[in-house]
């Protein structure tokens, strides 16, 4: 018996579909990690007073430095780099409290003490003020932040 010669043309479709889903694939990986991450390093004196030093090197921002002068940590001198890549849910100290990593560097929110910190490959927004990237490099901060938690209600079923 004769065969209907489906068998070709469904395997040319079949290699063809995977040929463009592994193009399109590594394309929208390579475009989500071209820029790179957020780099920050936290870090505290020997009193334990914490400063972050944020870089990201496809921006040219290097060292950027925020201190929290009225805080004082117990531990001192430390000295740890996160690289803000994908999901982070723990930093050495203050909350991240949202982070967007989809296309790197990404969007990263924090609660230090009070103080609302954001990274934005635009601009940085210190306590709801808009501060651009390298014009002030060693940023200080102390007092009350503007940052309120507000607590999450619970949902009511009926």
């Amino acid at each position: 018996m004769k065969s209907d010669g489906m068998g070709k043309p469904i395997l040319i479709t079949f290699v063809l579909a995977i040929a463009i889903y592994v193009i399109g694939f590594t394309w929208i990986q390579h475009r989500r990690e071209s820029k790179g991450p957020w780099v920050v390093e936290f870090r505290t004196d020997p009193d334990g007073t914490p400063q972050l030093v944020i870089s990201q090197e496809t921006l040219n921002i290097q060292n950027q430095t925020i201190t929290f002068s009225d805080q004082q940590l117990t531990e001192k001198n430390l000295s740890q780099i996160v690289r803000f890549d994908g999901p982070t849910t723990n930093a050495p100290f203050g909350e991240i409290v949202f982070q967007d990593p989809t296309f790197l560097p990404g969007t990263v929110a924090f609660n230090f003490w009070s103080h609302g910190v954001e990274f934005m490959p635009r601009t940085m927004i210190i306590n709801k003020e808009e501060v651009h990237w390298n014009t002030r490099t060693n940023i200080v901060l102390s007092g009350e932040g503007k940052f309120e938690r507000r607590p999450v209600k619970k949902p009511k079923f009926l």
